[in-house]
């Protein structure tokens, strides 16, 4: 007999909130999970889901992957996690699992140009700008905001992008919105 589609997607949502909390908690666990192969399972997981329905724990568990981790953040890079969180923060922008998403990219582009030059290349500061004009009151935005900052900094090509893009406007836009 055969496993429930539904099924199998609840268990996949857990087992990547699992890892997740794993990887938030222990160095150990970021080590072993990639060791397992378990970066290239979840990216594969945020590429099948289509509908997003667990994109966004699986967004969550690559984001604590790569907390102060070099070596996972190429690894998620060579995987495609970084167009594949880029797919997530386009198709899912209206969903929780944009946030997690771009906390991912932030985390993904933390000191790591390679990484960072993944993003522009996939098209991710156009999702990022649209996840920013949400306004200061969505936690989105934040996340597209720590997003940006960690990909232009000490990076002139991203910076000189981002202000192509009119993002300059919308950052000013945000932070009149949250003073006021």
């Amino acid at each position: 007999h055969s496993v429930e589609p539904h099924a199998s997607h609840i268990a996949a949502e857990q087992a990547a909130a699992a890892v997740a909390n794993m990887c938030a908690e222990s160095a150990e666990a970021r080590d072993q999970v990639r060791e397992s192969g378990g970066i290239k399972t979840l990216v594969n997981l945020l590429q099948i889901d289509t509908l997003g329905l667990a994109s966004g724990t699986t967004a969550l568990a690559l984001r604590h992957l790569c907390i102060s981790h070099p070596v996972n953040q190429a690894a998620v890079r060579e995987a495609g996690g970084l167009v594949a969180l880029v797919g997530v923060m386009c198709t899912c922008a209206d969903q929780p699992a944009a946030l997690q998403a771009a906390g991912a990219v932030a985390n993904l582009c933390f000191h790591n140009s390679a990484n960072r030059d993944a993003v522009r290349e996939a098209g991710g500061l156009h999702a990022l700008v649209g996840l920013l004009c949400l306004g200061p009151e969505d936690t989105r935005a934040e996340q597209a905001a720590r997003a940006l900052c960690c990909i232009c900094q000490g990076h002139a090509q991203n910076c000189s992008a981002v202000v192509d893009l009119g993002v300059v406007e919308a950052l000013v836009a945000v932070l009149s919105e949250g003073h006021t």
